[in-house]
């Protein structure tokens, strides 16, 4: 959520489509928000309620906000909501609209057994299928790059984007790899040489939450 509030702060209009599970008394108090119900809470390993979200997703067909938002961009959060993303994308004719993979953790790190394969297959599909990979760390870059990118992407590294976690963190001095928040916005170039996102772009983010909506 400091996400969305950092990217609305310079301008961007955003919309997010999350998950929650059914009967929460979660309250949400931003208007640009749709929630679809999920079965569970969960973590987001394995067990997340991805599936869930994904079909519940189905439901949002018809939904008058949906119908009349036009991204420019669509933001990804962590490996559960790319089959959210898949599912709407294909529902609603968006195919060409660039998907920016917002990796706030790597949970192939984590995950052990069965759901390793799960788990690992998304996030290297979610970098496939992305115009830009971000992540909030070197270290989890460097771990991308050598162990979850797909073979086309072995020689690419995700970009590192400081957390919009507090306003005074703009007055620290950054590392040359890191990017401000403000970075973001040039994160949903078009391929070809086609224009950067104005600061006024609109955006899509889909996220398939892990806690209540504050």
């Amino acid at each position: 959520q400091s996400q969305v509030r950092g990217l609305q702060q310079i301008v961007h209009n955003v919309l997010v489509v999350a998950g929650k599970p059914v009967g929460s008394n979660s309250v949400v108090q931003d208007g640009h928000v749709i929630e679809v119900d999920v079965g569970h809470w969960g973590r987001l390993d394995s067990s997340a309620p991805w599936a869930d979200f994904r079909d519940a997703v189905g439901s949002l067909q018809s939904h008058p906000t949906i119908i009349s938002f036009k991204p420019d961009a669509v933001l990804v959060v962590d490996w559960s909501a790319l089959p959210a993303w898949q599912k709407l994308r294909k529902m609603r004719g968006w195919e060409g609209i660039p998907m920016i993979y917002l990796n706030y953790r790597v949970f192939t790190r984590t995950e052990t057994d069965e759901g390793l394969t799960l788990v690992k297959g998304l996030e290297q599909a979610a970098m496939a299928e992305a115009r830009e990979t971000v992540v909030l760390s070197r270290s989890d870059a460097q771990y991308l790059r050598d162990n979850v990118a797909p073979p086309q992407l072995s020689s690419y590294t995700p970009h590192v984007i400081l957390c919009a976690l507090r306003g005074d963190m703009r007055s620290l001095a950054l590392p040359d790899d890191v990017q401000p928040l403000d970075a973001a916005a040039g994160a949903c170039a078009a391929a070809d040489g086609a224009q950067q996102c104005s600061s006024s772009s609109t955006l899509g983010a889909i996220a398939s939450n892990s806690g209540p909506t504050r």
